[in-house]
C-alpha cells in the first residue's frame, strides 16, 4: 500500500512537471512570437522609416508642383532626389518617365518606365506609358504588346479604360491592322459612354 501511495506520488510529480514544462515552452514561445512581431513592426514603422517615407512623398509632391506649372526641369531634380532616396520605388520611376515623355526624352522615360515595371510588374498602368513612349518613337509592335499588358485582367468599369483602347487602336492603325484597329476604336466609345454616361461617373 505505502509503495502503491509513493508511485502516485511520483506519477503526479511527473505529470505537474509535465505541466510545469509545457507551460513554460508554451510561454518561451509566445515571449519570441512577441519579440519577432516586436521586431517586425519597428522594422517597418520605425521613425527613421515613417521619415524617409513622408521625406519621399513631399519630394514627389513638389515635382508634380512643377510640373503642372510646367517647370519641368525643377519636376526632373526633385524626382531624382526623391529616386535617390528611395531607389526601391516605383513610383518616382514612373512619374519621372511621364515627365521625360512630355519633354520628347523618349529613350530615357523608356528606360524610367522599364524600371518601375520591374519594381511593380503587376501595375497594369505602367505598361500603357511605357506603350505610349514606343508609339512616339514609332515602335508600334511592342507599344500593342504593352496596350495588351495594360489591358489584361483590367476591369470593364476602370475610369480610363477608353483611352487605353483608343491608343491601342491607333497602333493597329499605324501597322495597317484596320479591323483590329476598328474594334478598338468601337471598344473605346462603347467603355466612354458607359463612363460617361454612368450616374457614378
Amino acid at each position: 500500500m505505502l509503495h502503491t501511495t509513493h508511485t502516485n506520488r511520483n506519477i503526479n510529480t511527473l505529470i505537474k512537471l509535465s505541466q510545469l514544462k509545457q507551460y513554460k515552452n508554451k510561454s518561451k514561445i509566445r515571449s519570441i512570437w512577441l519579440l519577432i512581431c516586436g521586431l517586425i513592426f519597428f522594422s517597418i514603422f520605425s521613425p527613421e522609416r515613417v521619415d524617409a517615407q513622408n521625406a519621399y512623398v513631399k519630394l514627389c509632391m513638389q515635382a508634380i508642383e512643377f510640373e503642372k506649372s510646367g517647370n519641368l526641369d525643377a519636376a526632373i531634380n526633385k524626382y531624382n532626389e526623391a529616386i535617390n532616396m528611395k531607389p526601391e520605388e516605383w513610383t518616382g520611376y514612373s512619374y519621372r518617365a511621364k515627365v521625360k515623355l512630355r519633354m520628347a526624352k523618349y529613350d530615357d522615360a523608356i528606360t524610367d518606365i522599364s524600371k518601375a515595371i520591374s519594381l511593380s510588374p503587376e501595375t497594369k498602368e505602367l505598361y500603357e506609358i511605357r506603350a505610349n513612349c514606343l508609339v512616339a518613337k514609332g515602335m508600334y509592335d511592342k507599344a500593342i504588346a504593352d496596350y495588351n499588358m495594360a489591358l489584361s485582367n483590367v476591369s470593364a468599369n476602370s475610369k480610363e479604360i477608353y483611352l487605353t483602347y483608343f491608343q491601342r487602336g491607333r497602333a493597329y492603325f499605324n501597322t495597317r491592322q484596320y479591323q483590329a484597329a476598328i474594334n478598338d476604336f468601337n471598344q473605346a466609345i462603347t467603355s466612354a459612354q458607359k463612363f460617361f454616361l454612368s450616374p457614378l461617373a
